[in-house]
Parts: structure tokens; sequence; C-alpha cells
């Protein structure tokens, strides 16, 4: 006959496992820190009655009690006390590294799971004896097994992740438990017969289990973190792309229409002048037409360079068309905007030459236009400085 399920032993597992989980992960860390004041306080000479009057003992959980190996309640209090050391290991792991800096994987490095362990072993772990020196050497030896022990969980859960990849992260941390107990067990020689000896590995190997879990969860969270990191990249460089001229490297028109739309916005919050500044080469066909394509694009470098020499670290500079080029100048009146443009009328000027020597010069014919408080539409702008601009042209022209 079948035997039923009762839920009420369900329930009172339940009850076990978190009744485990909760000393485990708190009452004997608290036990531990406790031990170390009181350590610390005798070291200093204060008497152990008076030490442990002014440190008393807090206790938040009892002690669960012994359950028959192997049983349901045994089993309950594995698990219980692997997902309480798992929590502690995992906040002792994020406080060694100085900082919390997302998901880590425990397993991701045997050093990582060896540091770990011996902190973990050596500080929440509480120690033996009652003599401050007992209780240090006591610490230091937990230390040591708790790097050993677990620097071989790290190995061995290296080994399976390299070979059984499928395998899920509790049942390769479940088995790296299983060496690191083994380990732990030849370490401390607590038991004399081998059934002792393999149950205790066992009891370890839920702890190593939830740490595989944690691990499991800790790479996924990154994985997602460093996809998002990488769609982002993509995204901006894409951005970045569609807003840069290809020859120059500057802003092109859709970046320079979409910079001019913020300039004029924060001009308007803020009710301060923007002034745009629009050019157009001179000389820059005959660069084309006698030397080629390819020196022009570098003439379009040259001079893109040689505005940007005389601009303000936020000023920007857009090639908008073939040899047209137009400058946003942020919080600049329209006398600090003449003063710029006179500025690259002087200097921004470049020569290009043939294998003959024979020059081609090239300059740039520029136009002002400002706008206080964007009040201003930006085509308005545009269409100031570029009439501006042409009158420039015919100047230059009619001087030469």
């Amino acid at each position: 006959m079948a035997k039923t399920i009762d839920c009420r032993e369900i329930s009172g597992l339940a009850c076990t496992t978190l009744e485990s989980a909760l000393y485990t992960g708190i009452q004997m860390p608290m036990d531990s820190g406790n031990q170390m004041a009181r350590c610390m306080a005798r070291s200093l000479g204060v008497r152990r009655e008076m030490a442990e009057q002014i440190l008393p003992r807090l206790e938040i959980v009892h002690e669960p009690s012994p359950a028959p190996a192997l049983s349901p309640k045994w089993h309950a209090q594995q698990i219980g006390g692997g997902l309480g050391a798992t929590a502690d290991i995992a906040l002792v792991s994020i406080l060694s590294r100085g900082k919390v800096k997302g998901p880590q994987p425990f397993f991701a490095s045997i050093g990582r799971s060896a540091t770990t362990g011996a902190l973990y072993e050596g500080l929440a772990r509480p120690a033996q004896g009652d003599d401050p020196g007992e209780q240090i050497q006591s610490r230091l030896q937990h230390a040591a097994v708790g790097a050993t022990t677990f620097a071989v969980m790290g190995a061995a859960h290296d080994k399976l992740s390299t070979h059984l990849p499928a395998l899920h992260p509790a049942g390769k941390g479940f088995i790296a438990g299983l060496a690191g107990g083994a380990v732990d067990n030849a370490l401390t020689s607590r038991h004399t017969s081998a059934k002792e000896a393999a149950i205790d590995a066992y009891a370890f190997a839920f702890t190593g289990a939830a740490l595989g879990v944690l691990h499991g969860k800790s790479e996924v969270g990154i994985s997602k973190i460093r996809e998002k990191a990488e769609m982002q990249t993509r995204i901006d460089t894409l951005q970045t792309d569609i807003r840069t001229d290809k020859v120059t490297g500057k802003l092109n028109r859709a970046g320079f229409d979409q910079q001019l739309s913020t300039e004029l916005d924060r001009a308007s919050r803020n009710n301060t002048s923007t002034c745009v500044i629009v050019g157009d080469l001179d000389g820059f066909k005959a660069v084309n037409d006698a030397l080629g394509h390819q020196q022009g694009d570098l003439a379009l470098r040259k001079m893109s360079d040689a505005i940007s020499q005389v601009l303000r670290p936020y000023d920007s500079v857009a090639r908008t068309g073939g040899d047209e080029f137009a400058i946003i100048l942020p919080q600049t009146t329209l006398a600090e905007g003449r003063v710029l443009m006179q500025r690259l009328s002087q200097t921004a000027h470049i020569r290009m030459s043939n294998n003959s020597g024979q020059q081609y010069p090239v300059g740039i014919s520029l136009g002002l236009a400002c706008s206080r408080g964007g009040r201003k539409s930006a085509a308005a702008l545009m269409q100031e400085a570029d009439r501006q601009m042409y009158e420039d042209k015919k100047m230059r022209k009619a001087s030469r």
C-alpha cells in the first residue's frame, strides 16, 4: 500500500530547513563575532567574567537538535545549513573585494574560492578553546582548512564545467562539495570510520550545491549585464556613425542639426546667446579637378583640423555638405562670434600641391548669425549666416 503524504511532516521539514539556515547563516556568525570581541577584550586585560558581562551572547535561533543521519529531518538540516552558509560565503566574497561590483561567480577562480573559504572558515565559524591564544590558533587552522577545501571545490567545479558543461549548476556544485568534504575530513580527521567520513562529505555537498546554484545565477546575471553593455555600445557606436562625417570625423549634417537644436533649447532655458558660423571653401574645386578626390578628401580633413584649432573645447564643427562647414558657438555673444570668425578668416588656410610642386591654395568664406535666448529658429539662423557667407564670398572674389 502506498504511503500517504502528511502535510504536517512537509511543513515540519520546511521549518527545520529554515531553522538550520538561520542558525548557520546568522547565529553562528554572531557567536563567532561575540567570541572574537571577548577575545580582544581579554587580550587587553579584561577578566573573563567581565568580558562575558560586557559582551553577552545574543541567541536569536536555537541550535537545531541532532537528527539521525540520512533521515528526512537530517537532509532538511543539511539543505538549510548549506543555504545559510552560502549566504554568508556570498557576503564574505563581496566584502573581501572591497566594494560591490555586481554579481560575481563564486567559482570564477580557484584563488578567489580559496580566499573566500579562508575568510569564511576563519571568521564566521566559532573557534575552539577559551584562551585567546588557543582561539587565534584555532581560527588560523580553520582558515587553512577552509582555503584548501574551497580551492579543491573550485578546481573540481572548473573541471566539471570544462568536461560536463551541460550539467546543472547544482549538480556541479554538489559533486564539487563532495570533493571538498572529503578534503575537509582528511585535514581535520574528525571521523574514524569510512562511513562517518562519507556521510560528512555528503553533508558538505549540500553547501557545494547551493554555491553551485549561486555561481550559475551569478554567471547568468553577468552574461545579461555584459550583453546589455555590448548592446549599448553597439547603439552608441551606431548613433555616433549616424552623426559623424566619414571623411573628416566631425559632425555631419544630421549631427549638426541635432546639436544646434540642443544648444538653442539650452539658450532658451538659460536666456543665453548662441551663434552659428557657416563656411564655404574657396579653391576646393581646383584641388578636386587637378589632384583627384583623394587629395580633395585630404584637403577637407586639413581644413576641418585648421578650423578646430581656432575653436573652444565646447564649440562644435560639422561638415554639412561637399565643401561646406558649419560651426556652433554656445554661450557666445555677437561680438565674441565676430572675433572668432575673424580669427578663422585669418588662420583657416591650407595649401595642396601636385608632384611638380604647383600650389593650390584653399581658403574659406564665412558668415555669422546669432540668437539670444533661442528666439530665432535653427532654419532662420542658418539662412542669415548663409546670406552673410555669400556676401563674404562676393567680396573675396571682387578683391582678387
